[in-house]
């Protein structure tokens, strides 16, 4: 399911009820759903897809506020559930669920807005959340974890802020919030790593890292 303007305009769009499908032949990942350049959509759908091309949902410079409903991807590879190109996300409540790649994937200039919801990944080898260089990530609220041994929760290029919410990592030596470069401000919320002795609950290795505790709660070994 795929909206553009190419032929027209749409007004502001609501999706909800259950969509489900999948993708394993195609040579680039699939969006079960597609949100055009201009687009603005609001979703309470329960999306499940599954194959190793399908992705739940991509933003191509459109609009998406997601205010309930679910997202599950399994056996998806590297697409997983959410990737924003360019264009500007809200999740204010949604159940997000991969098993394979990433929950969302913020990207070339995208900006993204996470207020609540669960945004779980038992990937062994991808970030929950992956902001890119140039990009905006602003966490108000939420429960977001990650299980896999090498990676984490949260990988942050870009600009991103954190003011609340719930993050957790239990890898053995995951980083629940790693820092590659950009920005990164966490001035409130719980940080945890579970890990043991080669985990980190926030570990930079490139920008600039600034928490205030408290109100943050930090819960592990810190590298900034």
């Amino acid at each position: 399911m795929s909206f553009s303007n190419f032929s027209g305009t749409w007004g502001s769009i609501t999706i909800s009820g259950k969509i489900t499908s999948s993708a394993t032949s195609n040579s680039s990942p699939v969006n079960i759903i597609g949100i055009g350049n201009g687009i603005s959509v609001i979703s309470n759908a329960d999306i499940t897809a599954t194959g190793s091309k399908a992705r739940g949902i991509g933003i191509e410079k459109g609009t998406l506020t997601i205010n309930g409903g679910s997202i599950s991807v399994t056996n998806a590879n590297s697409s997983g559930g959410i990737q924003n190109y360019g264009g500007t996300l809200t999740i204010n409540s949604c159940n997000i669920s991969v098993t394979e790649g990433k929950g969302v994937s913020n990207e070339n200039n995208g900006k993204a807005t996470i207020n609540g919801g669960t945004i779980k990944s038992t990937s062994p080898t991808d970030f929950t959340i992956v902001n890119d260089s140039g990009c905006t990530l602003t966490i108000t609220s939420g429960t977001m974890s990650s299980t896999n041994n090498g990676n984490g929760t949260i990988i942050n290029s870009g600009n991103a802020t954190i003011s609340g919410g719930t993050i957790t990592s239990s890898g053995t030596s995951a980083s629940t919030i790693r820092n590659d470069g950009g920005t990164l401000t966490i001035s409130g919320g719980t940080v945890t790593a579970t890990g043991g002795n080669s985990a980190y609950a926030v570990n930079k290795l490139g920008g600039t890292v600034t928490v205030t505790k408290p109100p943050a709660v930090i819960n592990g070994k810190t590298n900034y």
